[in-house]
């Protein structure tokens, strides 16, 4: 009876929604809004109700049959399920208020409501074929988004080409894996891994190998790691609410295809271990992007692309249970930002005005140097203590807390004392976290340890490169690091110069 209520609430979540945008074009124009806001609303209250009767009951139904459409209905699908449903419906009710009076604003929630919907059915979906026509219909959906302006054309083609790089990549990863596999369902992978085991033209390389490499070409393209990351900024052309959705729903769903991918990518610990380098790279030059850029926006869209780093730092390193659990904490905090960055703005202007006090000298390079003290401590327990798929979390929502504090300004203005208790209150409000974390663990059980020296090495190349900045502020060495930390390490001048030079070539 539970699996019943559960499979039925889930099953309405992920119709609800595209019903109502069906309905919605045939009503009138005064109540097309109201379709939209309905069937979002019933396909987040679906969603809570089922992971609800799961986290109380236990009970995860089995994959249903298989057909084109068969479905993982489990705890962990349910969780996020109810995440994605619950910010789309944030999403959808501000840009109903934010675009008043706005003449795009009905076809705005439309796409943004196909936008949720792809990515639940891409959550949702146990059918390679489904999951990578979902994958490209977030593309299409995101660039015809920004298209709605016809300002934002050259904007949405950037965007645009970037997804149909890791479309297309997704798309040969996946055709060869069924011509050579016969599967099309995620969870029949593990057992086929061996008949990917075949050379190609006598080298070295695997058709396994092969996949994996595009998987991950296709991820990093998509989680917009550096250098591919200008879509992210062109993204900013269109309106806020769209960048709520984008930041907390969409470019995280690599995590997701990783997840469901790992049972083949961890057989491949060499290629894995490239993806983390290259992860880890991103969040240190997407932080240092962004900890020097005077604009909001771009501050959080950088931001991302060094939480992305970090996401797909833990897929690389198999803990995919951590990187879950960040991608519903970015989601929901990144959402947050992105919805009330107009206020920021207005409080700036407001300091600006009544001459609000900067930073004490002093206190934040102690706070530098105690957060490399403490990160140090992780680490080498960390190193010290057999890990385990708790570790990942633990340390996983550690990091994130910190992330979290650093974005308070005050930090820089108070008294030792009064820093620690304000530390002491947010480890309290962190428990719940961490609860819940080890809760979404209990449903993934996906984690493995594949290169597991990764995630302290990067945690202390941060930590030192923070407290070396700190340090250093005021050298040539730091005002240079500035200057190009500032112009995003010059990706988007490169990007117009080899456009420019294509465009002469063409004349």
């Amino acid at each position: 009876m539970t699996n019943d209520f559960i499979i039925t609430n889930e099953l309405l979540s992920l119709l609800a929604s595209p019903v109502s945008l069906i309905t919605s074009a045939f009503a009138r124009k005064q109540l097309q809004e109201k379709f939209v806001l309905s069937g979002q609303f019933l396909a987040f209250s679906c969603a809570a109700m089922a992971a609800i009767a799961i986290l109380i009951f236990g009970e995860a139904p089995p994959v249903m049959p298989e057909h084109l459409l068969s479905l993982r209905i489990d705890g962990t699908t349910s969780c996020l399920l109810a995440v994605t449903m619950f910010i789309s419906t944030i999403v959808i009710t501000f840009s109903d208020r934010y675009l008043a009076g706005d003449a795009t604003r009905t076809s705005f929630m439309r796409r943004v409501s196909m936008l949720s919907s792809a990515a639940s059915l891409l959550i949702a979906s146990d059918n390679l074929i489904l999951a990578s026509f979902c994958w490209a219909a977030l593309s299409l959906a995101l660039s015809e988004t920004i298209r709605l302006y016809p300002s934002n054309a050259k904007a949405a083609n950037i965007v645009l080409k970037h997804h149909l790089a890791s479309d297309v990549l997704l798309f040969v990863a996946v055709a060869l894996c069924i011509s050579h596999t016969g599967v099309v369902r995620f969870s029949d992978l593990p057992g086929t891994i061996r008949m990917l085991n075949i050379p190609l033209l006598e080298s070295s390389w695997t058709m396994g190998l092969l996949v994996t490499a595009l998987l991950i070409a296709s991820f990093g393209i998509k989680s917009a790691l550096f250098p591919f990351h200008r879509w992210l900024f062109a993204t900013l052309e269109a309106p806020t609410p769209l960048s709520g959705l984008l930041h907390a729903g969409v470019v995280n769903v690599s995590a997701i295809m990783a997840w469901r991918f790992m049972p083949l990518m961890q057989e491949y610990s060499a290629v894995l271990l490239i993806w983390g380098i290259w992860s880890g790279i991103s969040a240190i030059i997407g932080t240092l992007s962004m900890a020097a850029q005077p604009d909001v926006k771009r501050k959080l869209a950088y931001s991302t692309v060094g939480q992305m780093g970090f996401m797909s730092l833990q897929c690389a390193t198999g803990a995919v249970s951590a990187a879950l659990f960040h991608l519903v904490a970015h989601g929901l905090f990144k959402c947050h930002l992105f919805l009330q960055s107009g206020s920021a703005v207005s409080e700036g202007l407001v300091k600006r005005k009544y001459n609000y006090p900067g930073s004490a000298p002093g206190v934040g390079q102690s706070i530098m140097i105690l957060a490399f003290i403490a990160l140090l401590t992780v680490a080498v327990s960390y190193l010290t203590v057999e890990p385990d798929s708790s570790t990942w979390t633990i340390m996983s929502t550690l990091v994130a807390g910190a992330a979290a504090v650093s974005f308070v300004p005050a930090l820089n203005r108070i008294e030792p004392t009064v820093l620690m208790a304000f530390t002491l209150g947010i480890a309290a409000l962190a428990i719940p976290s961490v609860v819940a974390a080890l809760k979404l663990e209990e449903f993934v059980h996906a984690d493995q340890q594949i290169n597991a020296w990764l995630v302290p090495a990067f945690l202390l190349t941060f930590a030192t490169i923070a407290v070396f900045q700190a340090l250093a502020r005021k050298s040539e060495f730091a005002e240079a690091a500035y200057v190009h930390s500032l112009n995003g390490f010059y990706v988007d001048e490169a990007a117009a110069l080899f456009d420019n030079r294509r465009a002469g070539e063409k004349r």
